[in-house]
């Protein structure tokens, strides 16, 4: 439906059945339990900001809201159940009215909600991370007021007013999640900075403090050029923090060396070698120069590192030289499921095909009959012999016909096995692919009614989960 069709549709919608006043609710009994229905209006206008509602209708759910109170304040007050009843029916019928326009929004304002929903979410990351950007802040909120605005419009009638500033809010909020998304990012490397700086990184590390202000300086440059660009803004943000607390840490380090003596720096270094000799177990070295202490540390890592890339290699090599057992088992049960006159069973690496050869549908057709039946319970028991798996059901022809129409009733009789097969519960249905071949995929020549045959099959791959590559089993 085109948009103005869809703008005189819900117009019909809001003449119907929207006035100044709410569609009345079913009546609550007088006998009631006010606490009941309390916290009854409460837990749906909590279901309500879950979904939205107080943006997308946030006048009648203002009311609603409202109303709650005025009930909570009289039950408090010792009231009449009766008054405070009413109130609560008043504020279920005015949350039906929001419930009703926040529905005519989601129609209304699909795109505008899309990326209302992404500038939040960077927003509140940027917020968990630390970052105290007001631009990013006043961004948001400059976009949300007039994302409001749409919504009160349209519970005020005005559907294209609405529509015609959809663009200029999409803009908005486009804007202010990249302003999060780059407060994120450097936000908080330039209050690390800051920190920096506080500590005399000017004067203990001035070279670190001039490279993490250089990063922060090009990544901010990138992010103003690319704002929509997020990952490599955040690339750039990551190296840019990193560099802020370099220089942070190295001014403290410098600053509590400048304040010891000459001795007292070289005991300092020398301890934290022996900390590491001593990890490594390495023979005491005190005796050597700082140099050949750290090339004896060296030699240890190095050495220690190779025999652990030798370990990570057997235990590699272990694991695989298991799985392919496993496979050649799984393999060698799921072959003797099938007679020879069923089906040929192959294995390709991590896969096993079954070439069904039994199976048989009627000329031209794509049902599954009963004489399917028993090849068709063995599929289902390779699939179970195989594990948690994928599984693409491929359907292939001769090459009697046109090309369009054998690629249409092959990928209809691979359809059918597929459809069988989750029926069944032998694989998930997220889990099961079909694709239709055609003729374009012959075992052999298509000249004679035994290689014509012989090429009119449906082959069974099974994989790991997240094992078959679709796509490229389609080409």
């Amino acid at each position: 439906m085109n948009t103005s069709l869809k703008l005189l549709a819900l117009g019909f919608i809001v003449l119907a059945g929207c006035s100044s006043q709410p569609t009345n609710v079913a009546h609550i009994p007088e006998d009631a339990n006010p606490d009941e229905q309390i916290a009854l209006l409460d837990k749906d206008l909590s279901t309500g900001r879950e979904k939205q509602v107080d943006a997308l209708s946030p006048q009648w759910f203002h009311k609603s809201e409202v109303s709650l109170q005025d009930a909570k304040k009289l039950r408090s007050q010792e009231g009449k159940n009766v008054e405070v009843l009413a109130k609560v029916e008043e504020g279920k019928s005015q949350l039906q009215e929001a419930n009703k326009y926040s529905q005519i929004a989601s129609e209304i304002l699909t795109p505008v909600i899309a990326e209302r929903s992404k500038a939040l979410a960077m927003r509140e990351e940027a917020q968990s991370s630390g970052a105290k950007d007001r631009d990013a802040e006043k961004r948001f909120n400059a976009a949300n007021d007039q994302f409001l605005k749409l919504t009160q419009a349209i519970e005020n009638d005005k559907m294209k007013y609405a529509e015609s500033r959809k663009g200029e809010v999409i803009d908005m909020f486009q804007k202010a999640q990249a302003s999060a998304s780059k407060a994120r990012a450097l936000d908080v490397a330039k209050q690390t900075i800051e920190t920096a700086k506080d500590q005399g990184a000017s004067s203990y590390a001035p070279k670190a403090l001039d490279t993490a202000e250089q990063s922060v300086k090009s990544a901010e440059t990138f992010a103003n050029n690319n704002p929509t660009v997020t990952d490599e803004i955040m690339k750039r943000g990551t190296v840019a923090l990193f560099n802020a607390k370099r220089a942070l840490n190295l001014a403290k380090e410098s600053k509590k060396m400048d304040e010891m003596k000459p001795e007292e720096r070289a005991n300092f270094l020398e301890t934290q070698i022996g900390r590491l000799s001593k990890t490594m177990g390495l023979e005491d070295q005190r005796d050597s120069s700082f140099d050949q202490q750290f090339a004896q540390l060296d030699q240890s890592i190095q050495t220690t590192k190779t025999s652990a890339q030798g370990r990570e290699l057997l235990t590699a090599e272990v694991n695989r030289t298991a799985a392919s057992a496993q496979m050649d088992q799984k393999f060698g049960e799921i072959q003797s499921i099938f007679a020879k006159s069923e089906a040929d069973v192959y294995r390709q690496g991590d896969k096993i095909l079954v070439r069904l050869k039994a199976i048989k549908f009627p000329s031209g057709k794509a049902q599954i009959t009963k004489d399917n039946y028993a090849v068709l319970n063995k599929v289902q028991k390779a699939i179970a012999k195989f594990g948690d798996s994928s599984v693409l059901v491929e359907g292939n022809t001769d090459s009697l016909g046109t090309a369009k129409l054998n690629n249409k009733i092959s990928l209809e009789r691979a359809d059918a096995v597929k459809e069988y097969l989750v029926q069944n519960d032998a694989v998930p249905a997220d889990q099961i692919t079909a694709i239709g071949h055609g003729f374009s995929k012959p075992l052999t020549d298509n000249k004679t009614a035994a290689g014509r045959a012989a090429n009119r099959r449906i082959d069974v791959v099974i994989a790991p989960v997240g094992g078959i590559d679709t796509q490229a089993a389609a080409e």
